[in-house]
Formats: structure tokens, sequence, C-alpha cells
């Protein structure tokens, strides 16, 4: 099951996508109850013998489910994919059963495991839709309303500066988001909606532009 995993990340990197790897979290997650409930004991009981997942594996195709069909305005189909497909890839291979068992408790532990997955295991898996989100916002912006040619090639420079900017400061950022949201771990959901990523679009659009102009003229 991990040998599956892997090549489905490895798929991630060289630019495949995590199709095969939805069709197999469904398949895999059908008979399996939801996390909060495999985490309730009262739910359990109520349950005629559930598929209670065994496996890091097992946890991680569950989150993949879970993640993929939460709804969300923020990202695409194909962004939401990649991100959820990737994160749980890198949480089979970071967590133990057990931290995946704690992992939505509103405890000490519970807030430890959720702080490792978002900086080990979800924020490896940011550039991409950082890149994409950023650069479709540039296309969509006023800033860059009345640029002809060369407007995507801005906003492609937008999209990687902003990447560069978030992982410069990813540690302190999620170390804030942490404490803001100690139950959540969808970061860049929380990011995206915020002041600091408009400014860094905003400021990162401007540059993009004066260098494309600065290199046409020079």
């Amino acid at each position: 099951m991990k040998f599956f995993i892997k090549v489905i990340f490895l798929g991630l990197l060289i630019g495949f996508s995590f199709q095969s790897y939805a069709a197999y979290a469904q398949d895999s997650a059908q008979d399996i109850v939801p996390l909060d409930e495999m985490l309730n004991p009262d739910m359990l009981e109520k349950k005629e013998k559930p598929k209670v997942p065994t496996t890091a594996a097992d946890y991680g195709n569950f989150y993949f489910e879970q993640c993929i069909n939460e709804d969300d305005p923020i990202f695409t189909p194909s962004e939401k994919e990649i991100l959820c497909g990737c994160t749980a890839a890198k949480m089979t291979e970071l967590l133990p059963v057990s931290d995946f068992r704690i992992l939505n408790q509103d405890s000490k532990a519970g807030r430890t495991v959720r702080q490792n997955v978002l900086l080990y295991a979800y924020a490896p898996c940011m550039p991409y839709v950082i890149q994409e989100y950023a650069r479709k916002d540039c296309l969509r912006s006023e800033q860059t309303q009345n640029i002809g040619a060369g407007r995507e090639s801005i906003c492609r420079c937008v999209g990687q500066r902003v990447d560069k900017e978030v992982a410069m400061t990813a540690i302190d950022l999620i170390e804030i988001f942490n404490m803001e949201h100690p139950e959540k771990i969808d970061f860049l959901k929380y990011y995206f909606m915020g002041p600091l990523y408009e400014s860094t679009r905003w400021s990162n659009t401007k540059q993009c532009i004066y260098e494309q102009s600065y290199s046409r003229h020079n």
C-alpha cells in the first residue's frame, strides 16, 4: 500500500495527475466510516461492523476522501485533487497509526500532530497550488487588465514570486495559523482569504510588471 502511495506522489513531482489516487481512495473508503465517527466510540457502537482503518494507508485514503469532498469555493477541482492527494500521501509516510487516531482531538497531543502535518505534509504540497492560484488571480486583477502582450508571462512571474515569499515565511505563517485555528490544517484556504495574500500579490504584480517593461526596453 505504501509503495502505491509513493508512486502516486512521485507522479505529482513529474507532472502527473492524482486521478488514479482519487479512484483508489474512493474504492477503498466506501465501507469505512467517516473519521469523526471512527474517533467517537459512541457513534461506532451505532454502526453494524464498520470497517475501521487499521493502517496509516487506510487513514491516508480516508483523509483524501474527506478533503476532496469538502465544500471549498477557493480551489478548482484539479487544484484540490493535487493538494489533497499530495497531503494524504505525505501524511501516510509521516504519521503512525497512533497519530492519525488523535489527529482531530482537542488536546495538546492532537494539536502537536496537526502542527506536524501542516509543516511536514501539507506545506511541501503547497507550491503548485499557490503558483496557480496567484497566477489566475493576477489575470483577473485590475492591475493587468490593460496589458496586452506579456500578460501571461507577468502573471506566471506573480505566481512564482508569491510562492517564494510564502516559502520564506512558511514556518512563521503556519505557527500563527496554528494558534488562531488550532483545529484546522487547511492553511491555504485561510491564507488566500486574508489581507496578507492580497498585499503580497498586489506588490508582486507591480514588481513583475516593472520587470517585464524594463526587459522590453533594455
